[in-house]
């Protein structure tokens, strides 16, 4: 399934030119995580491998980039944030079923509605306009501005067909940094997002 572009993602499509050198870095990072992948030890070096080495984007230090373990005002806490990007990932173990309801602050839900309530708990400043729910071998991406109730992802693919999708997680970091040029500068564009920043 390709990725319904939604107006705010419209204009942030990754030059041409560069898309072979994109989908080569993403298939070194498919091979690397084949087949391997836990919740607890592992999420943190696969979102920044994934953010570092393969998309490029600078700053991954910065919480606005990139938080971690980011706790909620219902007392959870959100697996990988990406403030700037606005997209919050709910990251389960390999194998995990993605559909199959876990218990969660006294409820049984599943992985899209554990994410969607985390971000509803977050301050307006905060909250993704994309969900992901990965478990280190199946992505899926959920897009709160055609789907605000998360009910479908707008698209899901394998780590093995990643470097045939890597546009569509590329995309919504596009307008923070897009991948190398041949000569190895990056190139950064300025984002408007309606607020003022320091």
């Amino acid at each position: 399934m390709m990725w319904p572009i939604s107006d705010r993602h419209a204009g942030n499509r990754i030059p041409l030119g560069i898309m072979d050198d994109l989908k080569s870095r993403a298939a070194r990072f498919a091979e690397s995580w084949a087949g391997r992948g836990d919740e607890k030890s592992d999420t943190q070096q696969y979102w920044r491998d994934l953010l570092d080495k393969v998309l490029l984007i600078p700053d991954t230090s910065d919480r606005q980039v990139l938080w971690f373990e980011r706790r909620t005002a219902l007392d959870g806490f959100i697996d990988a944030l990406m403030i700037q990007a606005r997209v919050l990932v709910e990251q389960k173990s390999l194998g995990v079923d993605l559909d199959r309801p876990e218990p969660r602050q006294g409820t049984r839900v599943p992985p899209v509605e554990q994410a969607k309530r985390y971000s509803d708990s977050l301050p307006p400043s905060e909250r993704p306009s994309v969900l992901i729910t990965c478990n280190f071998g199946t992505f899926r991406l959920y897009d709160l501005e055609a789907d605000p109730l998360a009910r479908t992802p707008q698209s899901e693919f394998t780590l093995a067909d990643l470097p045939e999708h890597i546009n569509e997680i590329g995309r919504l970091f596009a307008p923070r940094a897009l991948p190398c040029r041949p000569t190895g500068e990056t190139v950064r564009q300025s984002r408007p997002t309606g607020r003022q920043t320091p």
